[in-house]
């Protein structure tokens, strides 16, 4: 079963009941109506404070598309096996999660586009000494989690 949407000319698909969803790449009507469509997949990162310095660590994450350009993809589950995510203040208009303390452990789940370059970037501060990594350009596998592991 599929659920269609139109937000603000962007056409998008729902599979109902299932994480799985489609990007909406084309569509052309003569005189039947071709849907082109491609899959989203998931990305499971986890990011795991392996050396704590103090409850002053903190680490945030981000997404590059063809290693140039941040892309705000959304997050779609959190789990928090230490602290707590905490939403960047609203002046900054930035949507990424942060996480600040020693005991840092998370998995934080998106979805990308089904054969998509990526890099997943974050930014870490201990010791007062802010760095900044990034991973490889990485394909997406379609139909199973992709994984990265981001030890800090």
């Amino acid at each position: 079963i599929f659920e269609f949407y139109k937000p603000d000319d962007e056409f998008s698909t729902e599979i109902v009941d299932t994480k799985k969803s489609f990007l909406m790449e084309e569509i052309k009507a003569n005189p039947n109506v071709i849907f082109h469509v491609r899959q989203w997949e998931t990305l499971k990162v986890k990011l795991k404070n392996t050396s704590p310095f103090d409850n002053n660590d903190s680490v945030s994450l981000g997404f590059l598309e063809d290693n140039t350009s941040y892309v705000n993809i959304p997050i779609y589950n959190i789990i928090n096996n230490g602290v707590s995510n905490q939403p960047w203040p609203e002046e900054t208009n930035l949507l990424t999660p942060y996480w600040v303390g020693s005991n840092i452990d998370s998995e934080v789940f998106v979805r990308l586009q089904n054969d998509t370059t990526y890099s997943v970037f974050w930014y870490v501060r201990k010791n007062g000494v802010s760095s900044t990594f990034h991973s490889q350009m990485t394909n997406t596998l379609s139909g199973q989690i992709n994984l990265y592991q981001i030890n800090f």
